[in-house]
């Protein structure tokens, strides 16, 4: 028979799980353009592989967040 520390334990994992639902990835990783949003430069295959989703070249990238601009991917 269970304790009162299995019993918590199993509580705390369950509302754990529930609370990080939201965080997991959900389907396929978001598609990268092949060409920068910015300078309209391509965009290396590497970097569409290594940031899914990405819409920027690193130069660019980088400029974005210098300015604080802020970046969508």
């Amino acid at each position: 028979m269970a304790d009162e520390g299995d019993l918590a334990r199993e509580s705390e994992d369950f509302h754990n799980r529930i609370a990080l639902m939201p965080f997991r990835k959900k389907g396929p990783a978001a598609m990268s353009n092949l060409y920068c949003e910015d300078c309209g430069g391509k965009i290396p295959e590497k970097r569409r592989r290594a940031e899914p989703g990405c819409t920027r070249c690193v130069v660019c990238k980088n400029k974005a967040e210098g300015r604080g601009k802020r970046e969508i991917s």
